[in-house]
């Protein structure tokens, strides 16, 4: 028959295993978390670049970007360079 002291052990012991499995969870989704973040506001910063050209029409740095080896529009084709100089300029939202 187990005494009230190893029962108390055990269930520290239990406790002290469930914590560290919590605390490894805890960490392994702040890691997760930190590399969405960091690729969400990467993707934010292109996306604030291109809208910048877009509305200001600065089809030369698009262009310039592009051939400089940039891989942030990559996927502007020529197509898209020629509306941009054809179309209206917007103005500033």
């Amino acid at each position: 028959m187990p005494t009230s002291h190893s029962c108390a052990s055990r269930a520290l012991r239990l406790l002290a295993k469930r914590s560290r499995v919590a605390w490894r969870a805890h960490e392994s989704g702040r890691v997760v978390a930190h590399c969405y973040l960091g690729l969400h506001l990467h993707l934010r910063s292109h996306a604030a670049m291109l809208g910048l050209a877009w509305r200001t029409r600065k089809v030369a740095e698009i262009a310039a970007r592009r051939s400089s080896g940039s891989r942030w529009l990559l996927w502007a084709t020529p197509s898209v360079a020629r509306r941009l100089k054809t179309s209206e300029p917007r103005a500033f939202a």
